[in-house]
């Protein structure tokens, strides 16, 4: 396994959704009861599992919150395999900057839900991870489940995965020049530059979903300026009350005191 052990048993599945900390103690026990039990197969399998890294745990969470998502995910990174394969037999680009572009979309945001669990720290390592899973099927079934054990780097050739070399034409022997039909330049040195123009609409589609993201961040800090300017106007008007009844005690105060000094004035007189 690239991220982590299978183990089919029954509280595995629970292991992975305790805190790092507790994975281990937790993975002990359920071991020896297997042990115990008379599964010896099934409890050096468990023994045998790795703790999640803090990364991994927060994705396993997230996958479970938001499977849905994650399927997406998945889905998506799959139709961008296609939609390469397409663009390099010549096909329309449309498809593969709608397929990336979702796949980031998504990326993005599971990447986030991610990091609120694990620290903003592990937000590049979460999307990492995320890439992987959306092109190795392994990593995906591994994330699908909920059980990856670290963090891992997108797969190589990450961008241009799942597109196959154009196929080789034979050779043919050259023909005698038909005088009848227009010369046309051979179709030669095209496919490098379909090639750059794939990775160029990649690179577009990336940098819109990172604008997206921007955009994103600002709506959600220019909300946070809204509630805290009505925090503020809030706390603006009980600043106002609270010194109109200070004045009112103060007042109080003086008209206290001077009836007192009056009361004691006049016991003197008398």
């Amino acid at each position: 396994m690239v991220a982590g052990e299978e183990a089919d048993v029954d509280g595995v599945d629970q292991l992975y959704e305790l805190e790092p900390g507790q994975f281990v103690a937790a993975r002990d026990r359920l071991a020896r009861a297997l042990r115990a039990a008379g599964d010896r197969e099934a409890a050096t399998a468990v023994r045998g599992l790795r703790r999640p890294t803090l990364v991994a745990w927060a994705l396993n969470q997230v996958a479970r919150a938001r499977a849905e998502e994650v399927a997406e995910l998945i889905d998506a990174g799959a139709a961008v395999g296609r939609a390469q394969a397409q663009a390099m037999g010549g096909g329309a680009s449309t498809e593969l900057r709608a397929a990336t572009r979702r796949r980031r979309e998504l990326t993005s945001t599971l990447a986030r839900a991610a990091a609120d669990l694990a620290g903003a720290n592990h937000h590049d390592e979460a999307v990492a991870t995320l890439d992987a899973a959306s092109l190795d099927p392994e990593v995906a079934e591994l994330l699908r489940r909920g059980r990856l054990t670290r963090a891992l780097p997108p797969p190589s050739g990450f961008g241009m995965a799942a597109m196959p070399e154009p196929a080789q034409e034979p050779a043919l022997e050259p023909k005698a020049a038909d005088a009848s039909v227009a010369h046309e330049p051979p179709d030669v040195g095209l496919e490098p530059l379909r090639r750059d123009l794939d990775r160029a609409e990649e690179a577009v589609a990336g940098a819109e979903a990172l604008v997206a993201g921007a955009e994103e961040a600002v709506a959600g800090a220019e909300d946070q300026v809204r509630r805290a300017e009505e925090a503020l106007a809030e706390a603006r008007t009980g600043l106002h009350a609270a010194g109109a009844e200070l004045d009112g005690a103060v007042a109080h105060r003086e008209r206290a005191r001077a009836a007192l000094e009056e009361a004691e004035s006049g016991r003197r007189r008398g």
